[in-house]
């Protein structure tokens, strides 16, 4: 016997929502081109299900959707620690299940400290890690759960180190990579995503002569623990902004994006084998200041960084063999540090979003490109915020950033789009 299945959906709730809403979203959603679509987010996973008889003795089924994953337009922002100077070199992450909890990474720059901030509940947690450093943080979490925080970062005190922190349980181990010299700045995280999860970072590692790119990362039985090995990835006067991603399945090759000193180009390099290699992404100028990269669902590199000769945030991404670049935002002002601190995520759709300080009016700013241009908002301009950004995005593609507001207030602040929630209890009746 045949059967046919017809559904019918009815909004419910505090407040009754049309239907030609729905169907509204609904076209929008299959007939903007991707990119666009991903931008409004995904229906979540969420879903409860009951059975019950009709009258007739046919079956239904209804199943209720617990969210529709559309971002809400107004930004919320929230003050995460207070105490004292804090709040620089932030790094964000979200756990990969709802309610995607956030969890930053930050110096207290009045003690010289590593800490780390967790949300549990309505209620912020933060903890000291380390006493002693705190610069340059980055942060990544084990992709099963409980999620397990692990940070790279530098200790200026005790001989320009490199460390890795990794929290079990309750406390935190924490391993010396290698020291440097003065001047050794950036590191950048990235876990790879099945067992051991092998800890993988980039930094820049000047030694006798030379400004070094380097590559570090830990060969054992688990992310926490095993040997050390680190290797130069490109020599000479490179290697400052750096940042890693992994590529998303095995062998998990990494790529880092990165700005060479010396002919003040953006550069990006990946492993080949055992062999690094590296390309010149954009050189009209003095170009490639504060990267960030991501990588879309084919392993293919974007960028955002500052270009510092004319003062524009700009974005670059590989396009088959070529590097195509744009400017996202700009003032037509050279060397006026707008764009300063950029970070860059990529949504289900592979459609760019960005975080970034506007020195000039001294604000946070999101960008995000909507298919046909970027949109540009304002995060928050409450004081001297927005440096230090850290953005992520949530599964229903909202971004949330940590960032840092003046040391004339010094606090570790966090912003974020939350999704709108709507009911939609769906009937299934089979004939």
């Amino acid at each position: 016997m045949s059967q046919t299945t017809k559904r019918y959906a009815r909004v419910v709730g505090a407040t009754v929502i049309a239907t030609a809403f729905l169907a509204a979203v609904l076209l929008t959603l299959q007939t903007r081109s991707p990119s666009q679509a991903a931008s409004l987010g995904t229906f979540a996973k969420n879903t409860s299900t009951s059975t019950d008889i009709l009258s007739d003795g046919y079956a239904r089924i209804t199943e209720l959707n617990a969210e529709m994953g559309i971002c809400s337009g107004v930004w919320v922002t929230e003050t995460v620690d207070s105490t004292r100077d804090v709040g620089r070199y932030t790094s964000l992450a979200l756990a990969p299940t709802y309610p995607y909890t956030p969890q930053i990474s930050y110096q207290d720059v009045t003690s010289d400290s590593l800490k780390y901030a967790w949300l549990s509940g309505n209620t912020w947690l933060t903890e000291t890690v380390d006493l002693h450093g705190g610069q340059w943080t980055s942060l990544a979490l084990v992709p099963t759960y409980p999620y397990t925080p692990c940070i790279s970062y530098h200790d200026y005190n005790w001989g320009w180190e490199l460390r890795y922190a990794c929290r079990s349980g309750i406390t935190w181990t924490i391993t010396a990579i290698g020291r440097g010299r003065a001047g050794m700045s950036g590191t950048s995280l990235a876990l790879e995503q099945t067992y051991p999860y092998t800890p993988h970072i980039s930094y820049h590692y000047p030694i006798a002569g030379a400004q070094n790119l380097s590559h570090a990362y830990l060969s054992g039985t688990a992310w926490y623990s095993g040997t050390w090995f680190a290797e130069p990835v490109e020599r000479g006067s490179v290697g400052t902004w750096s940042s890693l991603e992994l590529e998303p399945t095995h062998p998990y090759i990494p790529h880092i994006s990165y700005y060479d000193i010396a002919n003040g180009n953006l550069k990006h390099a990946w492993l080949s084998g055992t062999t690094w290699l590296s390309e010149t992404v954009d050189s009209a100028g003095d170009v490639g200041w504060y990267t960030s990269l991501a990588l879309d669902r084919s392993g293919n590199p974007h960028i955002s960084y500052y270009d510092y000769t004319n003062g524009d945030l700009k974005y670059a991404w590989l396009s088959g063999t070529t590097w195509l670049s744009e400017t996202v935002d700009s003032v037509g002002q050279s060397s006026v540090w707008y764009g300063w601190g950029t970070s860059l995520a990529l949504n289900r759709g592979d459609a760019p979003r960005i975080s970034y300080y506007d020195a000039i009016n001294r604000d946070l700013k999101f960008a995000q490109f909507d298919g046909m241009v970027w949109i540009i908002e304002t995060v928050d301009s409450d004081g001297d915020v927005g440096a230090y950004s850290s953005l992520a995005l949530d599964q229903a593609g909202c971004p949330h950033i940590s960032y840092y507001r003046d040391a004339t207030v010094g606090d570790l602040k966090y912003a974020y789009l939350p999704p709108l929630v709507y009911y939609l209890p769906v009937i299934f009746k089979n004939f």
